[in-house]
């Protein structure tokens, strides 16, 4: 049986990413089509704003020197990101078994494993198999709580398929 309050959730998560979808897709669909948008006027001076404060210039493109850079900083910056989740996941929400905090070195593998897409994990999952006889090679073996796999798993996953694409 489901937890009403995990129900609840699981719910609101589906409702915010449905809509979020219907909202945001004509207008994803007309960025990348290059056709006027009703957003245009408000979100271009945003776009050209950061742009600015990055120093990129949209007209320019990027040989492959640049680019390499700028892949490299953008995956050092998403992995520390994912580092700091994984290291400090027991004090944050949406972790309802309690899970510590990974070890700085099982913390920085599993950055690496997943942002290089190679997936290799060495932790249990939601930590459904910890307590003997069931799964007494598993014991000891930290789990992740569901905002670590939402905000730092899938999110490396995600954007380490995206990035080495061609």
């Amino acid at each position: 049986m489901i937890d009403p309050s995990n129900l609840f959730i699981l719910i609101t998560i589906l409702v915010i990413a449905i809509l979020s979808g219907r909202l945001l897709s004509p207008h994803i669909t007309r960025v990348f089509t290059l056709a006027p948008s009703r957003l245009d006027k408000i979100l271009n001076p945003v776009e050209r704003g950061i742009f600015r404060l990055v120093g990129v210039d949209p007209a320019r493109g990027m040989g492959w020197k640049e680019y390499f850079l700028a892949a490299v900083i953008v995956n050092i910056f998403q992995m520390a990101i994912a580092f700091v989740i994984f290291s400090v996941q027991g004090v944050l929400p949406l972790n309802p078994q309690g899970f510590p905090g990974l070890s700085w070195d099982l913390a920085f593998m599993q950055v690496i494993s997943f942002a290089t897409n190679t997936n290799l994990q060495h932790y249990n999952g939601e930590g459904n198999c910890v307590q003997l006889p069931n799964c007494s090679n598993l014991t000891g073996v930290p789990g992740l709580s569901y905002l670590s796999q939402m905000m730092a798993v899938q999110f490396l996953q995600f954007t380490s398929a995206a990035r080495l694409s061609p």
